[in-house]
Order: structure tokens, then C-alpha cells, then sequence
């Protein structure tokens, strides 16, 4: 009932709500399986954790939606996938004797490995664009530049994995996720440096 007085201010609002509950309820709540099991399941998980939270947030903040925010929501959607990315191709050998459905699975070991490395070069790309059109600040750019530089270990470990049993899987999933986080404290520092400004 507290949340009734935005309803009324933003009814765009509503949208956002029903949709959020209706792809949450498939990813999360579904009998008897996964999102991954689910076809689009990871579309809809790319949507519900990136375009619709922005929105959401937008919205809530009273203010418009625009291709800005739209964007925002987009890159962390694609970024939120690449840690499900990397788990399923840890688990690539499991989940085939199980039977389950991810998208990496149907592609097979060696194209979802290539699969993983152009979701990153994209991920990455996509990031250095949005800052750029951000116009992030300049101290912004020599720690990224560093980090893109330290970050082509992941890509050089990624293609040189020969197969998906062994420990060498388990490496490069925390190797993709330490990165991954390191990315996202980048991304905190960045908001931090504007903030301050």
C-alpha cells in the first residue's frame, strides 16, 4: 500500500512491475526445473536483471526513461550472463548427462568456448562505448586501460582450454569471475569518482 501513491505518479510503473513479476515467476518459481531448462530462459534472466531493473529504478527516481538508462540496463543485463556463462561451461559434462537445456550446452565445448569469448570482447567493448559516451572522467580511463590489458590473461586462458573435464575448467570460471568483479569494482569506483565531483 506504501508504493500506491508511485503507482498513481508513474503508471509506466505498473508495466515494469507486471512484467518483472511475470518473468520472475518463469525463471524462478517454475515446477519441476530451472530457467535453464526454460527455452529463452537466460533472454528472460537478461532482461528481468538488466533493461527492466533500470527501467524500474528510472522510474521510481521520477525520472524518464531514455536511451541512456535503456543502454545502462542493457550492458548490465549482457554482463549479469557472462558468471551463468562461465558455470555452464564448468558444468557442461554434468548437465548433458542430465539432460538440461542451457544454451551453452547445445552449442558443445569447443563453440562455447568461442561463445564465451566473444560474450567478454563484447562485454567489454559495450563497457569501453557507454563510458565513453558517459564521458567518464580521465582517471577512469587509465584504470581501465590497465584492466583491459590484465584482462587479455582471461581471453589467452580461455582460448588455450583444451577440454572441459579437469581442473583447468574450475580455473578459468574463478579466473572469467574475479575479472568479472574486478570489472563491476571499476564500474563502483567510476560512480564513486562522479559522486565526489
Amino acid at each position: 500500500m506504501t508504493a500506491l501513491p508511485l503507482f498513481i505518479n508513474y503508471p509506466s510503473l505498473v508495466f515494469t512491475l507486471v512484467a518483472t513479476a511475470i518473468f520472475g515467476g518463469l525463471l524462478f518459481f517454475r515446477p519441476g526445473g530451472s530457467y535453464r531448462d526454460l527455452p529463452g530462459g537466460e533472454i528472460l534472466l537478461f532482461l528481468l536483471g538488466g533493461p527492466l531493473l533500470a527501467i524500474g529504478y528510472q522510474t521510481t527516481l521520477g525520472g524518464t526513461i531514455d536511451w541512456q538508462i535503456l543502454s545502462l540496463g542493457c550492458l548490465w543485463g549482457w554482463l549479469l550472463l557472462f558468471p551463468v556463462h562461465l558455470r555452464d561451461l564448468e558444468n557442461i559434462i554434468t548437465e548433458g548427462r542430465a539432460g538440461r537445456g542451457s544454451a551453452l550446452r547445445k552449442l558443445g565445448f569447443d563453440r562455447g568456448v568461442r561463445f564465451i569469448h566473444l560474450w567478454w570482447l563484447a562485454a567489454l567493448i559495450s563497457f569501453v562505448a557507454y563510458h565513453f559516451v558517459d564521458e567518464a572522467p580521465l582517471a577512469f580511463w587509465f584504470l581501465l586501460f590497465i584492466y583491459v590489458l590484465a584482462s587479455s590473461r582471461f581471453v589467452w586462458s580461455l582460448r588455450h582450454l583444451k577440454s572441459p573435464a579437469g581442473s583447468e575448467v574450475l580455473a578459468l570460471r574463478r579466473q572469467g569471475e574475479f575479472f568479472f568483479d574486478f570489472l563491476i569494482l571499476l564500474w563502483i569506483l567510476e560512480c564513486l569518482w562522479r559522486l565526489r565531483l
